[in-house]
Order: structure tokens, then C-alpha cells, then sequence
């Protein structure tokens, strides 16, 4: 994310020079008009960037609507195969033995099928795990500290006792706004922004906070209401009109 953020920055300031060398282009036309102006909007500082018809045709501004999207994703946590904990059900299975925050035990889903991967080679290895099922609270040694939690994996996978393994859990899905994360601006502080437009050829900046990427999409915390108009391209532009540049 740190990285997201130096880069989203830069691309802040070159896209706004960029659009400063059009700008200085076009007003060698004589018959060139403004490619933008601001409008103040009463109680913000922000203010609204009105494009140009041929602006907006230069730049090839694109837009798509906030959307709410199903979010699931996993987390993984480090474990160990151990002996049969107390009160485990006697069988042909072997034991995995995890801690967990209170944090994290909050958003895990309890009946989903956890995964288990051997650790060896990294995070995840090739291998393509193994299913595990989450034990009750009530499994578990009296020893154990707050958090912990057992899985169960057949003794065909082959694991033995004090094997360091990963844990693959999914978390309990939510609906969560979503936009893609070409939309997302970030400023040279970087606090994340949206461009996002009612009306054509005005564009005004939203903050957003964005809570994870996943793939080409931003699932926000806080953000535009659903089927507000993000912009996908023109947003770095867009900033450099804002900042004075190329208008």
C-alpha cells in the first residue's frame, strides 16, 4: 500500500504536468477556449472542474457507477499439527492448532472449510492444501491462550505431529461498496480520492477510504453512494486542472 501510495502521488503531479504541455498546445489556437474552469461550491474547499467539450474528447474521460459487491476473502495464520486436544472426538484425524486475535476471531466464518498448507517453501506451498474442519470452542487444553483454536485434517495428508503448517480461513462475506481502482486518486499526502460526476463535464473530488484491493477493484470503508459516476480515466487530468495547471 505504501508503495500504491508513492506511486499514486507521482502520478498525481506528472499526470497534472502532462496535461499542463496540452494545455500550452492548444492555447496557441486562436480559436482555442479554456480546456477547464473551477467552480467554488459554497461550504467546501474543493471546487468542481468543468471540462471543455474539446477537453473532454482530448482526454477521453470515462466513467462507472459505485457499485456494492459481495466480499469474501481469506486470512492466513500460522499453525502447528498437534496431538489430540482435550475433548476432541477420537477418530482417524490429525490435529492443527492455531492462535488467532480477538480481532480476528470475529470475522472468521466458523462454518466455512478452512485450508491447510504445509509451510515449507514460504507462505503457501504448491501444494494444494488440504480441507480442514474448525473444532468448537470447547476443544482445546486448558493451557491454550485466549484465541485458539483446532482444525481437524484427515491422516491421509500425509502431516505429522509438530509440522509447522498455514491455515487458509475465510472470513464472513459482507456487502461492501466497490469501484474500480483506476478510480482511486491519491494525493501527495496520501489520503485517497474519487473524481465522481452528476452532470456532464463537471467532476468534483470525493475523499474515499479504501479498506482493501482486490484485482482491479477497491473495496471502500467510506465512499460515494451506490451508482454515483467514478472517473476511470482522466482522473490524474483532472487533478492537474484542480492545481492550476493546463486550464
Amino acid at each position: 500500500m505504501r508503495a500504491a501510495r508513492a506511486q499514486g502521488a507521482i502520478a498525481w503531479a506528472v499526470g497534472a504536468l502532462l496535461l499542463g504541455a496540452c494545455g500550452s498546445a492548444a492555447a496557441k489556437s486562436e480559436s482555442a477556449v479554456a480546456a477547464a474552469t473551477l467552480e467554488t461550491i459554497d461550504g467546501t474547499e474543493i471546487p468542481r472542474v468543468i471540462l471543455s467539450e474539446d477537453a473532454a474528447r482530448r482526454l477521453g474521460v470515462a466513467t462507472e457507477p459505485v457499485t456494492i459487491e459481495t466480499a469474501s476473502r481469506q486470512r492466513l495464520i500460522a499453525a502447528e499439527v498437534v496431538g489430540r486436544p482435550t475433548g476432541a472426538p477420537s477418530g482417524s484425524s490429525l490435529w492443527v492448532r492455531a492462535t488467532l486475535a480477538g480481532s480476528e476471531l470475529d470475522g472468521i466464518d466458523g462454518d466455512a472449510t478452512a485450508v491447510v498448507y504445509p509451510a515449507a517453501g514460504g507462505p503457501k506451498s504448491d501444494s494444494s492444501g488440504f480441507a480442514a474442519r474448525q473444532a468448537d470452542s470447547s476443544v482445546g487444553e486448558a493451557a491454550d491462550p485466549a484465541g485458539t483454536r483446532y482444525f481437524s485434517v484427515d491422516r491421509g495428508s500425509g502431516l505429522t505431529l509438530g509440522t509447522n503448517v498455514i491455515v487458509e480461513l475465510t472470513l464472513e462475506t459482507t456487502d461492501r461498496l466497490s469501484m474500480p481502482y483506476s478510480a482511486v486518486v491519491y494525493d501527495p499526502a496520501g489520503r485517497t480520492w474519487a473524481y465522481t460526476t452528476s452532470e456532464p463535464l463537471v467532476y468534483g473530488r470525493q475523499s474515499v477510504t479504501v479498506d482493501y484491493i482486490e484485482g482491479d477493484w477497491a473495496f471502500l470503508l467510506e465512499g460515494p453512494t451506490v451508482g454515483t459516476l467514478v472517473v476511470t480515466v482522466g482522473s490524474g487530468e483532472l487533478s492537474g486542472f484542480e492545481n492550476g495547471i493546463g486550464r
